[in-house]
């Protein structure tokens, strides 16, 4: 069952717009539209997402915008059945990946393996303290 959400009219709207050309619901576009966003964030840095978040949803994209390469990207996803070769092409492409680790927290994980469990503040990875060990006085 689905749960209520609200959303500005701005995004209702352009989502009523999107919606009847496409032949979907109100709901359903926006659930493509969230979808789409989520695969976006995955498989894109940071930069590329703020760059396509400040570009907005009424821009036209040129050839060489961040936001053509994203639509490029997630058409290459989509055509793709080999999901190990999009895996290989997002690690080679370096910098840190994000994910949940198995405890369900929020984890970088660097080019070389490190991992930093963290959370994401103002739009940036900020590293989670860790816990330090008392130490016992002795004497």
């Amino acid at each position: 069952m689905g749960q209520p959400v609200k959303v500005s009219e701005t995004l209702a709207s352009y989502a009523r717009d999107e919606a009847a050309a496409a032949d979907r619901s109100l709901a359903a576009q926006i659930e493509h539209w969230a979808v789409l966003g989520r695969a976006a964030e995955k498989l894109l840095g940071h930069r590329e997402v703020m760059a396509l978040k400040r570009l907005g949803g009424g821009a036209v994209a040129s050839v060489g915008s961040p936001r053509a390469r994203i639509e490029r990207a997630l058409e290459a996803l989509a055509r793709s059945d080999d999901r190990e070769a999009i895996v290989a092409r997002v690690r080679a492409a370096g910098g840190p990946r994000f994910g949940v680790d198995e405890r369900g927290q929020f984890v970088r994980v660097e080019p070389d393996g490190t991992r930093t469990v963290g959370t994401i503040v103002d739009g940036e990875f900020v590293a989670a303290r860790t816990k330090r060990a008392k130490r016992s006085k002795t004497g």
